[in-house]
């Protein structure tokens, strides 16, 4: 039982190069240890190959012949599509997937033979120049993975293979689960305008928002209430001020720049804390420009859009936890545009402390 155990938890298969020695064998040994593997989930976003494979030799031969790949995602049958990671889960963020395995790979250089090595052993894996968009490829000088690092041409690619644009917060968190949220520069898709903003990084929920408002009552008047469609920004580097709110030219060039086969979201929350980064009440609304446009959204009342869509049905998704409405904790629920029962809220509320509005 103990020899099958150790036959599943590690696979080898040695390669030996002579081109980097005289007369002795510089090798490596791909393996897979069982504590690495993660069922039912997957790495996404990174795939630089599919290939269909009928068992996970198969898959994990590939995986180790290719100096880009660093794991890999295959149903857990063995059989079908197997997804090559040019990243790992030390770093990026997994999804969940039933039925399928996430596999690490170890990669581990072999020195065979007596003999001394009189030339740097080379990987060769840039021969071919596995990075995009002009990056420089670097071999690491040994075969353990990665085998090499790509330096970006240009400052809004990221990634390991440096094929991704920055065009979103999510972007940043999409490169690393570990990043904190902060300021950072965004390029918007397409015109590549760049933009600094404040990122809420939500990796747990695999969210990164933009932050585009922030007002706190202390300051006394409220110009960040105009309309979104009117251009009233205010300062723009600091987002703990209470007095924030990008222009409208870069509001639109961080929606544009979001785009890419998805709706993009908005969110408004009130009572947030900067310093613990979550909000401090349950009032929290939500919804996509697809339902409610916040640029074409217009009232005769004053108020953060004119009025907050608190509509479960048809237009914004209430996440407030109060349904369809009474006075909440000092805010006051008026009728509005919206009409019943999705009635509408200004935030006149005494625990109003923060009004928070995001991109998604």
């Amino acid at each position: 039982m103990s020899s099958l155990a150790v036959a599943i938890l590690f696979l080898a298969l040695p390669k030996f190069s002579q081109s980097a020695c005289h007369g002795s064998k510089t090798g490596y040994r791909g393996e897979f240890m069982g504590e690495l593997t993660k069922d039912n989930q997957v790495l996404v976003g990174h795939v630089i190959a599919t290939l269909t494979v009928k068992s996970f030799t198969e898959c994990f031969a590939h995986c180790d012949e290719d100096c880009r790949c660093r794991s890999f995602n295959l149903p857990m049958s063995g059989e079908g599509n197997c997804e090559l990671n040019s990243a790992d889960n030390s770093t990026v963020l997994m999804k969940p997937k039933p039925g399928w395995r996430y596999h690490h790979l170890q990669v581990k250089e072999v020195i065979a033979g007596d003999d001394t090595c009189y030339e740097p052993y080379s990987n060769r894996c840039c021969d071919n120049n596995p990075c995009a968009n002009d990056a420089k490829c670097t071999e690491t000088g040994d075969r353990g993975k990665p085998g090499f690092n790509c330096t970006c041409a240009n400052e809004y690619n990221t990634g390991p293979l440096c094929k991704r644009e920055i065009n979103s917060c999510f972007d940043y968190l999409w490169n690393d689960k570990t990043v904190k949220s902060g300021y950072f520069d965004i390029w918007e898709k397409n015109t590549l305008v760049k933009s600094t903003v404040y990122c809420d990084m939500r990796p747990d929920e695999w969210e990164a928002w933009a932050l585009v408002m922030s007002y706190s009552k202390a300051n006394g008047n409220d110009p960040e209430f105009a309309p979104f469609y009117v251009d009233v920004p205010r300062d723009e580097t600091d987002a703990d001020s209470g007095d924030y709110r990008l222009s409208l030219e870069k509001m639109k060039s961080v929606k544009t720049g979001m785009t890419g086969g998805r709706s993009v979201e908005w969110k408004a929350t009130c009572g947030y804390s900067f310093t613990d980064g979550q909000s401090t009440s349950d009032d929290v609304v939500r919804s996509t420009f697809q339902t409610l446009d916040l640029f074409n959204f217009k009232t005769h009342e004053k108020g953060l859009v004119g009025y907050y869509p608190f509509d479960n049905v048809t237009k914004g998704k209430d996440m407030s936890g109060f349904g369809n409405h009474a006075t909440m904790y000092g805010i006051t629920y008026e009728e509005g545009p919206l009409g019943n029962p999705g009635r509408s809220a200004r935030m006149i509320g005494s625990l109003s402390s923060y009004i928070r509005v995001c991109w998604l």
